[in-house]
């Protein structure tokens, strides 16, 4: 019962073939193979507490990580500064890009844009699909007027998904800034039209790619009209 029960929270909550649930299934099982038919143990099968014991304990380890884990993450979110509780949680699990990602805006947060772009960099190292990444890097660069750099980012995002509006906004205002405003109004134009629907429906990481910033289309469009219908043109 008690392997069962572990099983149906394992498939409940996660992967059913997860290892925490499989330990404790095994040793329960292996605790019992010593039994005779008849209920009377063997010396083996005398052992089987202690192998219950040792699955519990297996399985409270294997689950211990992934919890600790998410704590840290919770505690950063709900922190002015949350690089702390992150660079524990990267101790734990020093390969998630996801964890570095996270990194980069509690440092972000805390006025520390070099610091974010090293932890950028590392999450695009261990995940260079994740077209968030190079976004969120160029959004640093932008803001910096480094726009050689937010440029390319913004290329590098479009490679990983041609379809990204938000790239499309770091192009216009890298063009824009340079004095290229045909360019940007290309842009501006392109990120229009790749834009979901308004109400549509998408999961926040997407929504980063895929989502159009109005506000910044917005004052996009007021800068461009300045310059191609003049400054009487802008209310």
């Amino acid at each position: 019962l008690a392997a069962a029960g572990a099983l149906a929270v394992q498939a409940s909550f996660m992967n059913l073939w997860a290892l925490p649930a499989l330990q404790w299934l095994f040793f329960l099982v292996l605790g019992k193979v010593g039994k005779k038919h008849g209920g009377t143990p063997t010396r083996a099968g005398a052992w089987w507490p202690a192998a219950c014991a040792c699955g519990l304990a297996l399985a409270s380890t294997a689950w211990w990580p992934g919890w600790a884990v998410r704590s840290a993450r919770e505690k950063a979110q709900a922190s002015s500064d949350g690089a702390e509780f992150l660079a524990g949680a990267l101790a734990i699990a020093p390969e998630s890009a996801v964890l570095y990602a996270d990194l980069a805006r509690a440092h972000l947060n805390a006025g520390r844009p070099a610091a974010a772009l090293a932890a950028l960099a590392r999450a695009e190292s261990l995940n260079p699909f994740d077209a968030v990444l190079p976004l969120m890097a160029g959004d640093i660069l932008s803001r910096a007027g480094r726009f050689d750099g937010s440029s390319a980012l913004a290329r590098r995002a479009l490679e990983i998904e041609p379809r990204c509006p938000h790239a499309r906004i770091l192009l216009a205002e890298a063009a824009l800034a340079e004095g290229r405003a045909e360019e940007a109004r290309g842009h501006l134009q392109q990120a229009r039209a790749e834009a979901l629907p308004e109400g549509y429906a998408v999961a926040a990481h997407e929504g980063r790619v895929l989502i159009l910033d109005e506000a910044r289309a917005a004052e996009l469009k007021r800068r461009l009209a300045v310059i191609f219908l003049g400054p009487a043109s802008v209310p």
